[in-house]
């Protein structure tokens, strides 16, 4: 949690020496790692979706959401993941839906521990807050929003 508080309060200011970034790769790299799951699907995209940042924060905050994106899969939650080249933006986009997301509360999204009182007893209650403070600290944008079957849906919009 200090490590996290430190990246934190770093990446709240943006990148200091920012550098080609490709999430494509980090996005890959972060899946493979993570224990495959049927409820878990991921879409990549063909060709690199390269955005100028710290490699650092990027990969935290991507492994901050694969993480998210796993616990909700193992509570039996059907996730899905995916990484876009828009036309001056990347944008990685984290769907959800499952009854156990139906008492989900938007305003709260991104508030420190929210995710707890779906993910109980899981210790990343920091994920979306991580990944939303990257994004924002490049300059970026994270919203969340309910679709109209009750699912939730994650946007990381990123300048390309």
């Amino acid at each position: 949690s200090v490590d996290r508080l430190r990246l934190l309060s770093q990446a709240a200011n943006g990148p200091k020496r920012p550098v080609p970034v490709d999430l494509a790769a980090l996005l890959a790299r972060e899946v493979q790692a993570s224990p495959p799951s049927p409820a878990a699907a991921i879409e990549l995209p063909p060709r690199p979706c390269v955005v100028h940042g710290d490699a650092e924060h990027l990969a935290t905050a991507l492994q901050a959401l694969v993480r998210f994106r796993d616990d909700l899969a193992m509570m039996g939650t059907p996730t899905s993941l995916s990484l876009s080249a828009e036309e001056h933006a990347v944008r990685l986009r984290l769907l959800a839906s499952g009854r156990g997301l139906a008492s989900w509360r938007l305003p709260h999204t991104f508030e420190p521990y929210y995710p707890n009182r779906i993910l109980r007893g899981q210790g990343h209650g920091l994920s979306l807050f991580v990944a939303q403070t990257v994004v924002l600290g490049h300059r970026g944008q994270a919203t969340a929003r309910r679709l109209a079957d009750g699912s939730l849906q994650f946007d990381f919009v990123l300048p390309a």
